[in-house]
């Protein structure tokens, strides 16, 4: 029986990813195999696999992820897979988590302060730690630079469909995900410091994210 090959987008979050898993992922000659239906869809024996989760890389709401235990099961399970990686600038991807971290409803408030000092503790800005140890685990890693994509959107597409050898697909180019002003984000991060009941923060930032996603609001 022919062994499926295997490619695995292992992220990081806030690098384009819900761009790719959107807008091109879908598109290209392959059996895309998104997070959402990870448990349900076989492998393809004929056509090239690709699985997206940027949650094997980093997983905002458990900051010790331990992202080399997830390697190591990875390799266990598909040792031959060939590994996909995108890295961001590190002040600016840490400010981008630590927007998203907040604009979650459900999770508790948090100074940018502390939660970069549990990021930093937790070994997460350690890239070149990780890129090398995906590199001991798998025969073919590609690491590509989110920066890369803002610049070139089709020649960073360009670069995985060559790493996979498969054709570039058509795609619309705009981005998926809008980010908040930086005033929205500090409306935000001011209501869910105040010593007010967890229901009334969680309904407030919700209100706010939904007018702030209705129109340009601020």
């Amino acid at each position: 029986m022919k062994r499926p090959e295997i490619f695995i987008h292992v992220g990081l979050p806030k690098t384009g990813t819900t761009f790719l898993q959107e807008k091109v992922f879908p598109k290209m000659d392959v059996n895309f195999i998104c997070k959402e239906n990870l448990a349900t869809v076989k492998l393809s024996p004929n056509k090239l696999n690709l699985i997206s989760d940027e949650d094997l890389s980093h997983k905002i709401d458990i900051f010790g992820i331990n992202r080399y235990e997830v390697a190591d099961r990875i390799h266990r399970l598909f040792p031959n897979a060939k590994i996909i990686v995108v890295f961001r600038e590190k002040k600016k991807w840490l400010k981008s988590l630590y927007n998203q971290y907040l604009k979650s409803v459900y999770r508790p408030y948090m100074s940018f302060e502390k939660f970069r000092d549990v990021m930093i503790k937790s070994g997460a800005l350690e890239f070149e730690k990780y890129e090398e140890y995906l590199r001991k685990l798998f025969p073919s890693v590609l690491t590509l630079q989110f920066e890369d994509m803002k610049k070139d959107m089709y020649g960073f597409v360009s670069k995985i469909c060559e790493f996979m050898g498969v054709e570039v697909p058509e795609f619309d180019p705009n981005p998926t995900n809008v980010s908040l002003t930086e005033r929205q984000l500090k409306l935000i991060q001011f209501v869910k410091s105040r010593n007010i009941s967890l229901w009334w923060k969680n309904k407030i930032v919700g209100l706010l994210i939904f007018m702030f996603n209705q129109g340009n609001y601020m």
